[in-house]
């Protein structure tokens, strides 16, 4: 997984956005506590998830990880959502094009989630747009997710 995230960095990177791959962490075990371990031992005071949108809604890896923060687990953190998604103009049946705009996308809940958990959010949940639902990101959005992620605080 390292080999693969390094490679999306190297392919991915820009003067407007910058990724430190010895800063990934990735870990075998529960991913939630490793999350909630590592932002204590580091001091983190920002924590973003980001999940593709399946069926309105975070994927099931990532509701499944939600679900398993604890109350209060994110207290004095930053918190921020983010999705991957097609674009309504990009959906060809009418009836998904509908329940789109009806049920939304994975990031409004993932950032309820976070905030319920007693974090605060650092910034809007996001979407970007994929051409497919495995990507890859539309033309122009990592330089819209770079800037998405200029405007996170964690003070």
């Amino acid at each position: 997984i390292r080999q693969a995230l390094s490679t999306f960095s190297e392919s991915a990177q820009t003067n407007e956005c910058q990724f430190a791959v010895e800063n990934i962490l990735v870990e075998s075990g529960s991913v939630v506590d490793t999350i909630i371990d590592t932002s204590v031992k580091e001091s983190c005071d920002l924590i973003i998830i980001g999940s593709a949108t399946r069926a309105f809604r975070p994927s099931p890896a990532t509701q499944a990880l939600l679900r398993k923060l604890n109350s209060g687990s994110l207290s004095g953190k930053a918190v921020a959502g983010f999705d991957t998604r097609i674009n309504p103009e990009d959906i060809k049946q009418k009836f998904v094009k509908f329940m789109s705009g009806k049920l939304g996308y994975a990031a409004e809940p993932i950032l309820k989630v976070l905030v319920n958990k007693g974090g605060k959010a650092a910034a809007p949940p996001a979407g970007f747009a994929v051409l497919d639902s495995e990507g890859p990101l539309k033309e122009g959005e990592l330089k819209r997710a770079a800037e998405w992620a200029s405007v996170i605080r964690s003070d």
